[in-house]
């Protein structure tokens, strides 16, 4: 599912400008602090993207059948962290992260720390159902003059 989204990124998201797929902590600070020795855990994000001058957002992929639990909302929030110390927040950059897996484990604590991410903008929990929705909805103009076309 990985490099599907990757050769069609616009299903994450098609206002998409820029997109680096599995970029490493180290690499993003090598390339923004060449000379300085740095020690990091060298953890990797699967999707880097810029959607315009001021929002930069992570996609972190799970497994389709994935339940998301602390742990992924919790790794979410640390790449925001991240992005946001390291890297900057230079002229008001938003940064935020999208968790895809299947859904939320059923525990209340989960959920209700899913919602406190989403309201504060820093990690949105999106599901692979809403993902195909909404990939239909972009195109669902096309879809239905296709439809329209092929009948005839």
């Amino acid at each position: 599912l990985h490099n599907f989204l990757k050769q069609f990124p616009w299903l994450l998201d098609p206002r998409i400008m820029s997109f680096r797929d599995e970029v490493t902590f180290s690499k993003l600070l090598r390339e923004k602090y060449p000379e300085d020795d740095l020690t990091i855990d060298d953890r990797r994000i699967d999707f880097l993207c810029q959607r315009f001058a001021n929002s930069v957002f992570i996609i972190e992929l799970k497994r389709p059948k994935s339940r998301l639990s602390d742990k992924e909302l919790d790794q979410a929030l640390d790449y925001v962290a991240f992005i946001e110390e390291h890297l900057g927040n230079e002229n008001g950059t938003k940064v935020c992260c999208y968790l895809i897996g299947e859904r939320l484990v059923n525990d209340k604590s989960v959920e209700i720390k899913a919602r406190s991410y989403s309201e504060y903008g820093s990690v949105y929990v999106k599901t692979y159902s809403e993902l195909l929705a909404n990939a239909k909805s972009y195109h669902n103009e096309f879809i239905d003059k296709y439809e329209e076309l092929k009948t005839k």
